[in-house]
């Protein structure tokens, strides 16, 4: 492969990665606190952004790469943001049904993406036959593959998690 267009590649996807974590976060936030909580509700707003923005820096620095982990390790740390900003809002809303729903989903958010992150790392399945099987791996059932069918679950659970409280707000 070119190495000029992996690395340029590689960025692109960190940027996305990126975009994806932080535009998760904005709901979640902006339902977590309702306008109850408007100023905090932006200050964790521009906190998780001023954040994305600092790992998307942070992606163009050459020690980024260095070790594998580091990039992994920063965007869960971006994603714990988020979780500790719905934390905050569903003790500020005294465990209401509303905050209670929205941590719930985004658990199962969570754990899809916790399941894709360690598959990716492990690179499970391939890392069980390495050599053997790297013909149908290649094409079908990659840890890269199942990385991509896990983002997408999580993806799921969080639309229809938003998707749920915009209807129960929508009725207020």
């Amino acid at each position: 492969a070119n190495e000029k267009w992996t690395v340029g590649l590689e960025k692109s996807d960190y940027i996305g990665i990126v975009a994806l974590i932080v535009g998760s976060c904005a709901p979640v936030v902006y339902y977590g606190f309702g306008p109850a909580y408007a100023s905090t509700r932006l200050s964790y707003m521009l906190a998780i952004a001023a954040i994305g923005v600092g790992v998307v820096v942070c992606s163009f620095s050459p020690w980024f790469n260095k070790r594998p982990l580091i990039p992994v390790f920063m965007f869960i740390s971006l994603a714990l943001c988020g979780v500790v900003a719905l934390l905050h809002a569903t003790i500020a809303h005294d465990f209401s049904p509303r905050t209670v729903a929205l941590l719930t989903g985004v658990v199962q958010m969570g754990a899809c993406y916790l399941i894709g992150v360690a598959l990716y790392v492990s690179h499970f399945p391939e890392a069980l036959v390495p050599r053997q099987f790297s013909a149908i791996t290649d094409i079908w059932g990659s840890s890269h593959q199942l990385w991509h069918v896990c983002v997408l679950a999580a993806a799921m659970h969080h639309f229809f998690t938003v998707l749920n409280l915009w209807h129960e707000t929508a009725k207020l």
